[in-house]
C-alpha cells in the first residue's frame, strides 16, 4: 500500500519478550509490533480512538447460531496499547 503524497509512515519496531517461571526457565515466547504513536499529530493522523463493542442482539444471534449448528465458541483476549 502506498502512502498519499506528503505523508510519512509512522515508525515501528518489533518487541520480543520471554515469559519465565519462578525458576527462570523460559515458558513462552511473545512478539508484537509497536508503532510510534507519540509521533502522531491530532487532526492529521487520527480523528478519534474508539473501541468497537458488539450489541447484545449480535451476541445473542451468534450464540443462537452456535447452539443450532452444535458449534464451539472460543474466546480470545486482545490487549492493545491504544485501549
Amino acid at each position: 500500500m502506498e502512502l498519499l503524497d506528503g505523508r510519512k509512515a509512522l515508525p515501528s519496531h518489533s518487541v520480543y519478550i520471554i515469559k519465565r517461571d519462578g525458576a527462570g526457565n523460559a515458558q513462552r515466547f511473545r512478539a508484537r509490533l509497536d508503532c510510534g504513536g507519540n509521533h502522531q499529530i491530532e487532526g492529521i493522523h487520527y480523528q478519534a480512538t474508539d473501541a468497537p463493542t458488539p450489541r447484545l442482539c449480535h451476541i445473542t444471534l451468534a450464540l443462537a447460531i452456535t447452539a443450532k449448528y452444535n458449534l464451539e465458541i472460543h474466546q480470545i483476549d486482545v490487549c492493545t496499547a491504544f485501549l
